[in-house]
């Protein structure tokens, strides 16, 4: 075992190893160029499972090492009601933006880098000859 991947060996040549991702590399997300987009609408598909600042849930991925690249904000708008339950049956807004699209929070890059994360590939490579398991320690 090398690095937590296991080889084979012919003749003394090792056939190598596979890396993989089910992440996609787009033009917003592109872990060669360490490029993020940061817009208050973009957040990433490809973050584990966490409560953003507006108390939802996102992204439904569990233990896949996808750190949030993206966070979101809370509420940018508030009601009477939040601050004096029963006051005014809630009718009075208090905005905290003059952008409307903003009022249920935005999305911000968290400055983390993009990773990989965690991908189990399962293979049976059968070779004709005379190949050697070879385990190192």
């Amino acid at each position: 075992i090398f690095s937590g991947s296991r080889y084979y060996s012919n003749d003394g040549g090792f056939q190598g190893g596979y890396e993989c991702s089910i992440r996609g590399v787009t033009e917003w997300e592109d872990y060669r160029s360490g490029f993020i987009f940061d817009h208050p609408n973009y957040w990433s598909r490809y973050m584990d499972e966490h409560i953003e600042g507006d108390g939802r849930i996102n992204s439904t991925w569990k233990g896949m090492g996808f750190d949030p690249i993206h966070q979101k904000t809370h509420k940018l708008v508030k009601y009477s009601d939040e601050f004096a339950p029963g006051n005014l049956d809630g009718k009075i807004a208090f905005m905290y933006t003059d952008e409307g699209y903003r009022e249920n929070g935005v999305w911000m890059a968290t400055g983390a880098k993009w990773k990989k994360g965690l991908c189990i590939v399962e293979f049976d490579r059968r070779c004709e000859g005379s190949f050697k398991h070879i385990t190192s320690k």
